[in-house]
């Protein structure tokens, strides 16, 4: 990331991007992701950025949801656990998806089963 340092994992093996700074905002990436781990990224951030600084494992264009078969999406919540924004493996380019700023607590991550 642009002008943001990384810090080592912790126990849980995942790393700490970026430094708290009062002009940031802190998201969490989670499943699905190469570098899963705590952002600190600028007030502002589209998930489009995000996305592509996290990068998406390829593995997940396999997983399937084990009930309905149906491929896994990529969700953001924020804070208080409500959905902002969904998308299909395929539609992770989309304009509104990508466009979406970040605010500070949201998650991000493709839902296994109880993320």
């Amino acid at each position: 990331m642009v002008s943001c340092s990384s810090t080592p994992p912790r126990p849980n093996d995942k790393a700490v991007y970026g430094d708290p700074a009062a002009d940031t905002v802190e998201v969490t990436v989670g499943i699905g992701f190469q570098f899963p781990g705590t952002y600190h990224v600028p007030e502002g951030t589209k998930l489009g950025r995000l996305i592509d600084i996290a990068k998406v494992l390829p593995a997940v264009k396999e997983w399937r949801d084990g009930v309905t078969g149906n491929p896994v999406p990529c969700q953001v919540r924020w804070a208080n656990k409500l959905y902002r924004a969904v998308a299909e493996q395929g539609e992770l380019g989309r304009k509104n998806f990508r466009e979406l700023v970040l605010h500070d607590g949201d998650e991000v991550a493709f839902i296994v089963w109880n993320f």
